[in-house]
């Protein structure tokens, strides 16, 4: 995916519309926290998830330590933070 903000690219975007409009775009971790009080994050064209090797929950991408494409179901995998610890 492509940040419409930056031109970024990565493998999960946060999908965002401004709170009193309809159109929905694709924003990074950097570009959206400036602008966090005037967006709204919506569902996105599909949904991420990653399932944890240790202890088997499906949780949000950005609560794993390590992250990798081509887990269960060609989902994500990795580590989440609680096994790391």
């Amino acid at each position: 995916m492509e940040c419409e903000g930056c031109g970024a690219e990565a493998v999960i975007l946060k999908t965002v519309r401004w709170r009193t409009g309809d159109r929905r775009f694709t924003l990074c971790d950097p570009c959206h926290s400036p602008l966090v009080e005037s967006l709204w994050i919506v569902r996105g064209r599909e949904i991420a998830a990653a399932r944890c090797d240790s202890c088997g929950h499906w949780l949000h991408p950005g609560d794993m330590t390590e992250l990798r494409k081509g887990a269960k179901w060609d989902g994500f995998g990795g580590v989440c933070l609680d096994c790391s610890r």
